[in-house]
């Protein structure tokens, strides 16, 4: 049976937000001197916000495809959302107050973290409020869980590594991209996820196997290439010192 509001919420928090926030600061946990707290805990803020404003857009548009499904439409929505997404980003990262600096990635990571932490709490209130809940809801629930914020996070941190490197345009430009192929398995994963909530689960493993791919590749190259020589040279010297200390 659907669960009450107030319960349901509180579960979309627990499985939505929180797993967000906790991997925000493990993707971060190397790079805490390179950074500033007060931009840090202001897009944590904003990116809340901005996730109820992409969650709504999100579901909305699953409810209106299921009365006006057309190819046109669908696309419009995959390729529409990809870009105003990718927009706000770059938006908000290129502020004055962050002045385009080295660290913008970081700053993306907390971004799209939040981001997709408050998207999944909605789909999870969503979910538990107006339908049943069986086994394959909860696998796909749990197969969401670490994917939307992997992703999330991988694509703030390429827009906020292009602003500074001068090189927006490319690596926005493929976070675009990237988010495209996203939206196509998100938006079918969401539809089937409410109407054949049987048939989702599969769906979100490619969702998962991509998010992991993007995440591999920014938390291994974009993020340790987004200092400057000379701190690459403190942070190489710190982890050996580390290794050390802990031997």
């Amino acid at each position: 049976m659907a669960l009450g509001s107030h319960l349901a919420m509180s579960i979309g928090f627990f499985v939505g937000v929180i797993p967000s926030v906790i991997l925000i600061f493990f993707t971060l946990r190397e790079y805490d001197e390179y950074y500033q707290d007060k931009h840090f805990f202001y897009l944590l803020v904003v990116g809340l916000f901005g996730g109820i404003m992409t969650a709504l857009m999100y579901y909305w548009s699953v409810f209106y495809l299921g009365e006006n499904w057309t190819l046109m439409v669908l696309l419009s929505l995959i390729i529409g959302f990809a870009i105003f997404e990718i927009l706000l980003f770059t938006i908000i990262l290129s502020m004055k107050r962050f002045d385009g600096k080295y660290d913008l990635p970081y700053y993306g990571v907390v971004l799209g973290g939040s981001i997709a932490g408050v998207l999944g709490m909605f789909v999870v209130y969503a979910q538990l409020s107006e339908y049943d809940m069986s086994f394959q809801t909860a696998l796909s629930i749990a197969l969401m869980i670490p994917t939307l914020p992997m992703f999330y996070i991988s694509i703030g941190a390429m827009v906020g590594f292009g602003i500074p490197q001068n090189k927006s345009f490319k690596y926005s430009g493929w976070a675009v991209v990237y988010k495209t192929i996203f939206n196509l398995i998100l938006i079918f994963w969401m539809i089937a996820f409410f109407y054949w909530p049987e048939r989702g689960w599969d769906l979100m493993i490619f969702g998962l196997a991509f998010a992991v791919s993007m995440y591999y590749y920014v938390t291994k190259y974009l993020l340790p290439q987004a200092l400057p020589e000379h701190l690459r040279k403190h942070r190489r010297r710190a982890k050996r010192r580390a290794k050390r200390e802990s031997n």
